[in-house]
């Protein structure tokens, strides 16, 4: 009879699950593989890590669930659950006197829907708003100094992504700003254009886009003590242009190859 230690024991419990953690990352390296490829091996499988967590967290033990839930994180968010821009898919998940295989169903229909709402059935609507975004320049970002702010950062972000402005309420985009000069004034860049600019990325990438792994660049530049507030936003402004610049190439590739 072999001689098993304690800590072999461990290290044995967790072979199914690190096993699962695996077929995780080769799904996301599959279906998000943009993202997989600029994250890295090790970041995607710590996101993978905490994504089955917060499954397990709401509830979902079967393997068919989580794997719609990757997906729903991917596009939405590591906390959409939590998301004010989008609580109907809280609602739908952590409805827990549903069984689990209607919340997920309901979840991932809903999310089809919203996606097909607010960027399109070959992403025309999400990429009209990224060239938008792409040509704004950082001087036409509302400044929060002026009197008439909030109603200058609605019209703003009407026009700069109207299909997701028209899926949200007046009481959630009002949370939005709110919690964008949260963020904004515990990373002291609250001034001038910070606001503003927060609340649009978070209209892009989710109300929880700074501390979300899935974009380190956002929280790197946020975390930076040494940076005031102002190079803070500049810095902030030339990440997000990058992005965007990537994210369109990404996208015009992809529709090349689909032709």
């Amino acid at each position: 009879m072999l001689n098993f230690r304690p800590h072999t024991y461990d290290q044995l419990s967790r072979l199914p699950r690190a096993h699962f953690e695996s077929e995780l990352v080769e799904y996301v390296k599959t279906f998000f593989a943009r993202e997989h490829e600029e994250l890295g091996a090790t970041a995607s499988l710590e996101i993978c890590q905490r994504i089955l967590n917060n499954a397990e967290s709401l509830g979902f033990q079967q393997q068919k669930s989580i794997f719609y839930f990757v997906s729903m994180t991917y596009m939405l968010g590591t906390r959409c659950f939590d998301d004010p821009q989008i609580e109907w898919l809280g609602a739908h998940l952590k409805n827990e006197f549903t069984q689990e295989s209607t919340r997920i169903s309901r979840a991932w229909s809903h999310c089809l829907d919203y996606i097909e709402k607010t960027a399109g059935d070959e992403n025309q609507l999400l990429i009209a708003a990224l060239i938008r975004a792409k040509h704004t320049a950082l001087s036409d970002v509302p400044d929060s100094s002026k009197q008439d702010f909030n109603i200058q950062l609605l019209d703003f972000l009407q026009w700069l992504y109207p299909e997701k402005v028209a899926y949200q309420t007046k009481e959630s985009l009002s949370d939005l700003i709110k919690h964008a000069s949260l963020v904004a004034q515990h990373h002291l860049m609250d001034t001038g254009k910070g606001i503003g600019l927060l609340s649009s990325i978070m209209l892009f990438l989710g109300s929880f886009v700074h501390e979300d792994p899935l974009y380190p660049w956002l929280g790197k530049i946020l975390c930076d003590n040494f940076a005031t507030p102002e190079s803070k936003i500049q810095n902030l402004f030339f990440a997000t242009q990058n992005y965007i610049e990537i994210a369109l190439r990404d996208d015009v590739q992809a529709g090349a190859d689909d032709e």
